[in-house]
């Protein structure tokens, strides 16, 4: 019986995972949507509209999303986590996670040579030019350097290897609390943060 109920705890923990998800990818599409950028201009009724509505759709009520992502991330990776489970939750998130982030950056990459140096340029207009090298080749691979929505893809990798570290961190509620307390701050003042260095999804996660 107890089995059971826990199983059933789980599928219901499961479900409503999938549905707050659904509604946060819509929330991040509001974010990135660009249908409001041609009608901003001016200060007639419709323009003032079109500002309202860009703001309260793409600044808003949106704007936890991304937070939301990275707080589900965290909890449901750690709801049963200790470390001896280290090497196979590493494992599961090397197919969920980084085999479909290099495909999909690989194919972005391409892409972007293609719309580059070839005639579909023509058909790609106002795109910027990706410039073919050594660098930004495995910056394109790994780095999410073609295919920028992907850094939270790319942080949460990061964030599964560094698991044992966070399951120090919140065990210890000293360490814990102290670590939240100097990422908060340099994330506020913006010390050293970018895509590359987002001291928020750390906190969130």
């Amino acid at each position: 019986m107890e089995k059971l109920a826990n199983q059933k705890q789980t599928d219901y923990f499961w479900r409503k995972k999938e549905f707050v998800s659904f509604v946060l990818s819509i929330l991040v599409f509001f974010i990135h949507i660009s249908s409001f950028v041609p009608y901003l201009g001016g200060d007639d009724a419709i323009a003032i509209l079109n500002q309202n509505l860009s703001f309260f759709f793409k600044e808003s009520i949106t704007r936890f999303a991304v937070p939301m992502y990275f707080i589900l991330s965290g909890i449901a990776f750690f709801r049963d986590y200790d470390n001896g489970k280290y090497i196979s939750k590493i494992k599961k998130r090397f197919f969920t996670l980084c085999i479909p982030y290099l495909i999909w950056n690989t194919l972005w990459m391409l892409f972007e040579i293609i719309c580059s140096y070839t005639a579909v340029s023509t058909l790609f207009v106002g795109r910027k030019m990706f410039s073919l090298s050594i660098p930004n080749v495995p910056k394109g691979i790994f780095l999410f350097g073609s295919n920028l929505p992907f850094w939270y893809i790319f942080y949460l990798i990061v964030f599964v290897l560094l698991s044992p570290v966070f399951d120090l961190l919140v065990r210890n509620k000293k360490a814990g609390i102290a670590a939240t307390v100097v990422l908060s701050v340099l994330s506020i003042f913006e010390i050293g943060g970018s895509y590359r260095l987002n001291y928020d999804a750390i906190v969130f996660y």
